[in-house]
Protein backbone atom coordinates (compact mmCIF):
# COMPACT_ATOMS: atom_id res chain seq x y z
CA UNK A 1 0.00 0.00 0.00
CA UNK A 2 1.31 3.37 -0.92
CA UNK A 3 2.48 5.40 2.38
CA UNK A 4 0.28 7.76 3.72
CA UNK A 5 2.58 10.51 4.34
CA UNK A 6 2.88 13.76 1.91
CA UNK A 7 6.50 15.44 2.07
CA UNK A 8 7.44 14.25 5.12
CA UNK A 9 8.55 10.86 6.11
CA UNK A 10 6.72 8.50 9.07
CA UNK A 11 7.28 11.19 11.81
CA UNK A 12 7.00 14.06 9.95
CA UNK A 13 10.32 15.33 9.82
CA UNK A 14 12.55 13.98 5.90
CA UNK A 15 10.63 15.15 2.46
CA UNK A 16 9.75 11.75 0.65
CA UNK A 17 8.69 11.60 -2.94
CA UNK A 18 5.72 9.07 -3.94
CA UNK A 19 4.73 8.45 -6.75
CA UNK A 20 1.38 7.43 -7.90
CA UNK A 21 1.23 4.10 -8.54
CA UNK A 22 1.15 3.23 -12.61
CA UNK A 23 -2.35 1.85 -13.89
CA UNK A 24 -5.76 2.34 -14.29
CA UNK A 25 -7.41 4.46 -11.66
CA UNK A 26 -10.99 4.86 -12.73
CA UNK A 27 -12.90 7.95 -11.44
CA UNK A 28 -15.99 6.42 -9.91
CA UNK A 29 -19.29 8.16 -9.92
CA UNK A 30 -21.29 8.94 -7.44
CA UNK A 31 -24.93 7.95 -7.29
CA UNK A 32 -27.91 10.10 -5.56
CA UNK A 33 -31.21 8.90 -4.52
CA UNK A 34 -33.56 10.17 -6.85
CA UNK A 35 -35.66 12.63 -4.15
CA UNK A 36 -35.65 15.78 -3.41
CA UNK A 37 -32.66 15.53 -0.88
CA UNK A 38 -30.65 13.82 -3.22
CA UNK A 39 -28.71 12.15 -0.79
CA UNK A 40 -26.10 9.81 -1.51
CA UNK A 41 -27.06 6.06 -3.25
CA UNK A 42 -25.66 4.00 -0.65
CA UNK A 43 -26.62 0.53 -1.95
CA UNK A 44 -25.99 1.42 -5.37
CA UNK A 45 -22.28 2.83 -4.78
CA UNK A 46 -21.20 -0.19 -3.14
CA UNK A 47 -22.57 -2.38 -5.67
CA UNK A 48 -20.41 -0.05 -8.05
CA UNK A 49 -17.54 -0.14 -5.99
CA UNK A 50 -17.74 -3.90 -6.19
CA UNK A 51 -18.10 -3.99 -9.49
CA UNK A 52 -14.75 -1.58 -10.00
CA UNK A 53 -12.99 -3.55 -7.09
CA UNK A 54 -13.74 -7.10 -8.92
CA UNK A 55 -12.84 -5.83 -12.64
CA UNK A 56 -9.05 -5.38 -11.80
CA UNK A 57 -8.60 -1.89 -11.61
CA UNK A 58 -5.66 -0.42 -10.41
CA UNK A 59 -7.23 2.32 -7.93
CA UNK A 60 -10.20 4.24 -7.57
CA UNK A 61 -10.62 8.07 -7.81
CA UNK A 62 -13.49 9.58 -5.50
CA UNK A 63 -15.06 12.44 -5.98
CA UNK A 64 -13.16 13.65 -8.96
CA UNK A 65 -15.14 13.16 -11.90
CA UNK A 66 -18.23 15.12 -12.34
CA UNK A 67 -18.27 18.00 -9.73
CA UNK A 68 -18.46 16.34 -6.34
CA UNK A 69 -15.53 17.75 -4.99
CA UNK A 70 -17.75 20.52 -4.33
CA UNK A 71 -20.57 19.62 -4.03
CA UNK A 72 -20.02 16.64 -1.58
CA UNK A 73 -19.82 17.51 2.39
CA UNK A 74 -16.85 16.69 3.94
CA UNK A 75 -18.63 13.81 5.84
CA UNK A 76 -19.84 12.32 2.53
CA UNK A 77 -16.41 12.25 0.96
CA UNK A 78 -15.44 10.89 4.19
CA UNK A 79 -17.52 8.47 3.96
CA UNK A 80 -17.11 7.62 0.38
CA UNK A 81 -13.62 6.42 1.37
CA UNK A 82 -14.49 4.17 3.78
CA UNK A 83 -17.27 2.87 1.72
CA UNK A 84 -14.86 2.12 -1.18
CA UNK A 85 -11.91 0.93 1.29
CA UNK A 86 -14.54 -1.55 3.11
CA UNK A 87 -15.68 -2.50 -0.64
CA UNK A 88 -12.15 -3.32 -1.64
CA UNK A 89 -10.93 -5.10 1.79
CA UNK A 90 -13.67 -7.30 1.19
CA UNK A 91 -12.66 -8.46 -2.45
CA UNK A 92 -9.34 -8.97 -0.86
CA UNK A 93 -7.90 -5.79 -2.25
CA UNK A 94 -7.54 -4.01 0.94
CA UNK A 95 -4.34 -2.00 -0.87
CA UNK A 96 -6.64 -0.56 -3.79
CA UNK A 97 -5.19 2.73 -3.63
CA UNK A 98 -8.14 5.21 -3.23
CA UNK A 99 -7.48 9.27 -4.51
CA UNK A 100 -9.96 11.48 -3.36
CA UNK A 101 -11.04 14.93 -5.24
CA UNK A 102 -11.08 17.84 -2.42
CA UNK A 103 -12.43 21.50 -3.55
CA UNK A 104 -13.34 24.25 -1.57
CA UNK A 105 -13.58 28.49 -1.48
CA UNK A 106 -10.45 28.79 0.62
CA UNK A 107 -7.03 26.90 1.29
CA UNK A 108 -8.29 26.22 4.44
CA UNK A 109 -11.29 24.51 3.37
CA UNK A 110 -8.87 22.26 1.15
CA UNK A 111 -6.58 21.57 3.81
CA UNK A 112 -9.02 20.32 5.65
CA UNK A 113 -10.46 18.03 3.05
CA UNK A 114 -7.06 16.59 2.68
CA UNK A 115 -7.20 16.05 6.49
CA UNK A 116 -10.20 13.96 6.56
CA UNK A 117 -9.28 12.02 3.36
CA UNK A 118 -6.25 10.82 5.13
CA UNK A 119 -8.05 9.57 8.09
CA UNK A 120 -10.92 7.89 6.29
CA UNK A 121 -8.72 5.50 4.65
CA UNK A 122 -7.54 7.51 1.48
CA UNK A 123 -4.23 7.34 -0.41
CA UNK A 124 -3.95 10.19 -2.58
CA UNK A 125 -5.78 13.49 -2.48
CA UNK A 126 -6.60 15.23 -6.40
CA UNK A 127 -6.41 19.05 -5.48
CA UNK A 128 -8.66 21.54 -7.55
CA UNK A 129 -7.63 25.27 -7.34
CA UNK A 130 -10.28 27.17 -5.06
CA UNK A 131 -13.20 26.94 -7.76
CA UNK A 132 -14.32 30.54 -7.10
CA UNK A 133 -11.36 32.60 -7.37
CA UNK A 134 -9.48 30.35 -9.64
CA UNK A 135 -9.97 32.94 -12.77
CA UNK A 136 -8.79 35.97 -10.50
CA UNK A 137 -5.49 33.97 -9.23
CA UNK A 138 -2.12 34.63 -10.83
CA UNK A 139 0.12 31.78 -11.52
CA UNK A 140 2.13 32.88 -8.49
CA UNK A 141 -0.80 32.49 -6.24
CA UNK A 142 -1.93 29.03 -7.87
CA UNK A 143 1.57 27.83 -7.23
CA UNK A 144 1.66 29.15 -3.22
CA UNK A 145 -1.91 27.89 -3.26
CA UNK A 146 -0.66 24.14 -4.12
CA UNK A 147 2.62 24.55 -2.38
CA UNK A 148 0.50 25.36 0.70
CA UNK A 149 -1.68 22.68 0.65
CA UNK A 150 0.65 20.22 0.06
CA UNK A 151 2.68 21.33 3.08
CA UNK A 152 -0.35 20.22 5.23
CA UNK A 153 -1.85 16.96 3.90
CA UNK A 154 -1.12 13.88 5.76
CA UNK A 155 -1.43 12.34 2.03
CA UNK A 156 0.46 12.89 -1.37
CA UNK A 157 -1.26 15.76 -3.51
CA UNK A 158 -2.08 15.30 -6.89
CA UNK A 159 -3.03 18.67 -8.78
CA UNK A 160 -5.42 18.73 -10.89
CA UNK A 161 -5.50 20.72 -14.07
CA UNK A 162 -9.10 21.68 -14.77
CA UNK A 163 -9.61 24.26 -16.81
Amino acid sequence: MPSRQNGTSAHGSEPSNISYPPGIHVPSLTFFDDDQRQEVDWTTQEKHFSFLAASGIHGIVLAGTNGEAIALTRSEKADLVRSARKVATDHGKSALPITLGTSGTSTRDVIDDCIVAGEAGADFVLVLVPSFFHFAMSKDAICEFFEEVAAASPLPVLIYNFP
